[in-house]
């Protein structure tokens, strides 16, 4: 049940993810993350828009009280021509610390 409820709580979050037109297309459909239980994928074609997505996540986190935990974040960048993986330069995962 409780993948099932975590899924409805993030459902605006999707939202406001799609709005900003970035990540990945699959003919008219964006997609820029994955999610299974409390795991989320987030994925994007380029570093910018991959931290435009992340910025998204840190606005939502803050008002809705989710703290994520970047202490088990990893981010991997593929270049297409080399299937070796490269570094991600000035992505940023916040995290958010309510007291």
């Amino acid at each position: 049940m409780s993948p099932y409820l975590f899924a409805i709580y993030l459902d605006e979050l999707s939202t406001e993810t799609n709005q900003i037109k970035k990540g990945c297309y699959v003919g008219e459909v964006i997609l820029n993350y994955v999610m299974f239980a409390d795991d989320i994928c987030v994925f994007c074609p380029s570093a910018q828009g991959l931290q435009s997505i992340l910025d998204v996540f840190q606005a939502y986190a803050e008002s809705h009280g989710i703290i994520f935990n970047c202490n088990k974040t990893a981010c991997m960048m593929f270049n297409t021509l080399d299937t070796s993986c490269i570094p991600c330069g000035d992505i940023h995962c916040y995290r958010v610390v309510y007291l």
